[in-house]
């Protein structure tokens, strides 16, 4: 068995509620800010739900302290306690804030650190190791998700290449992906036994997402650059083993950032079209019932993936902006397509190169107010908006 992470003395250490409330200016939507800290802070990847003990915490990480960190902050209260104390390691990826998946029926929280997948016990704070990366194989840009019936994590390991020595990424440079290392797409028992490799091929892939209402279903994703990978999105039945294209791409289209609604049945995304229009989409997993709206070039950053989406249901879409046209802007079904994009809240983030400072917006589990990053106070912090059920908001200039 390999050797549990040593918590430090710092674990289970409670800060004050920092949160206050605001209403935006120009929507009349009431905003609330959770952290306020002199130091970095950022919700889980859009993928990833966040919220645990029946909605009423939401996990974060944090660089207070030195060192990336998981917290939760209650969102009663307000109040923040420190998850985890373990000491830094290599940042040419945050090793391992974003990518932790909730498994709100354990009360537990799996994600890497180094090449072990810890599990984390959110109310005795104790770490369990559920797996560790075989020789030559590495943990770097996986992404975690439980599956439906909370038997597994699903995520994935692949080959070590040289440009892993220099803390190389796709989206910083095609090295990795002009490597074509071996991927394994993992299904690694929650309670115990032998992890079984799904898929696997020579390319390096990702974001392994599971449906939260099929056990057997996920998506995954090819990486590499948005305008050379053919390909992205994938469905895989974790039983059969059978892999199928959730939206199939024409020529020189890009589509990517893809994630499950509410529902388990439909998967959203965004992309471009070969004429260069930014659109976002919705799809059931076997790419039936599909609908696409264009998005305004001015309200968008489509060019590969600085740009995302966050949905909860059909109902309901919203969108990041841009460094010019900072806003959340939401959009509304309005028959077979959405109206909008209308402003929702003006975020005011600047960066958006940077993905653990990305405002990343996502709906919370009632699909009622919508949790983003943003650094307008110099540091990050999380703020959670209202979504008004109706009534008017104005539209994008």
């Amino acid at each position: 068995m390999a050797r549990r992470p040593k918590q430090g003395q710092q674990a289970g250490r409670r800060f004050p509620a920092a949160d206050e409330t605001y209403t935006d200016p120009e929507t009349g939507v009431r905003v609330r800010k959770l952290t306020d800290f002199a130091a970095h802070s950022n919700h889980l990847y859009l993928t990833n739900d966040g919220w645990y003990d029946g909605g009423r915490r939401l996990v974060f990480n944090s660089d207070r302290g030195g060192a990336h960190n998981l917290y939760s902050v209650d969102l009663r209260s307000g109040a923040v306690t420190q998850l985890t104390d373990l000491p830094a390691r290599d940042e040419s990826y945050a090793h391992f804030s974003r990518n932790a998946a909730i498994d709100d029926d354990r009360g537990a929280v799996y994600f890497w650190y180094g090449e072990r997948l810890v599990a984390l016990d959110l109310d005795a704070l104790t770490l369990d190791v559920l797996y560790e990366t075989p020789g030559g194989f590495t943990y770097m840009g996986a992404h975690n998700s439980v599956t439906a019936d909370g038997e597994y994590v699903c995520t994935s390991v692949r080959e070590q290449v040289e440009a892993d020595a220099s803390g190389g990424r796709w989206h910083e440079g095609a090295d990795i992906w002009d490597a074509e290392p071996v991927t394994r797409i993992l299904r690694i028992p929650i309670e115990g036994g032998e992890a079984e490799v799904v898929h696997e091929e020579a390319t390096e892939l990702s974001h392994t997402n599971a449906s939260p209402t099929r056990p057997a279903i996920i998506t995954y994703a090819q990486e590499g650059p948005w305008d050379r990978t053919s390909q992205r999105i994938w469905g895989l039945n974790l039983d059969t083993g059978e892999t199928w294209k959730i939206r199939p791409e024409d020529d020189a289209e890009m589509l990517g950032h893809e994630f499950w609604l509410a529902d388990g049945e439909d998967v959203c995304y965004h992309g471009r079209w070969p004429d260069g229009q930014p659109f976002f989409g919705i799809t059931r997993y076997d790419n039936e019932s599909r609908v696409e709206q264009p998005i305004p070039r001015a309200v968008f950053d489509h060019d590969g993936p600085r740009g995302h989406v966050g949905a909860h249901s059909r109902e309901a879409v919203v969108s990041d902006g841009t460094p010019e046209a900072p806003y959340l802007f939401l959009w509304r079904r309005d028959g077979d397509g959405y109206d909008g994009p209308r402003k929702l809240v003006r975020h005011d983030a600047s960066s958006f190169d940077f993905g653990r400072l990305h405002v990343h917006p996502r709906f919370a589990p009632d699909g009622e107010q919508v949790l983003f990053c943003s650094d307008r106070t110099e540091y990050a912090n999380l703020y959670l908006a209202d979504v008004p059920e109706s009534g008017a908001l104005p539209p994008a200039e």
